[in-house]
């Protein structure tokens, strides 16, 4: 089911929001629609990058990197 939502946009938001529909072959709603969804997503990931960034990491060596990898050859 689809669900249509109101905005207001301030002058300078709608002049680059029109600026960049008139060199683009999207509509305003698959602008909004996408733009919305890339950042529900990242509100949605912010707990896991933030785990992933307070956890220790031991640096390890190019060469460490290259035999792990099978590519010291």
């Amino acid at each position: 089911m689809a669900s249509s939502i109101t905005i207001d946009l301030d002058d300078a938001t709608e002049a680059l929001l029109n600026k960049v529909l008139s060199s683009s072959s999207v509509s305003a709603s698959q602008l909004v629609r996408e733009a919305l969804l890339d950042r529900l997503e990242e509100i949605e990931d912010a707990p896991i990058v933030t785990g992933l960034a307070e956890e220790s990491v031991v640096p390890i060596s190019n060469a460490e990197v290259m035999r792990r990898l099978r590519l010291d050859h």
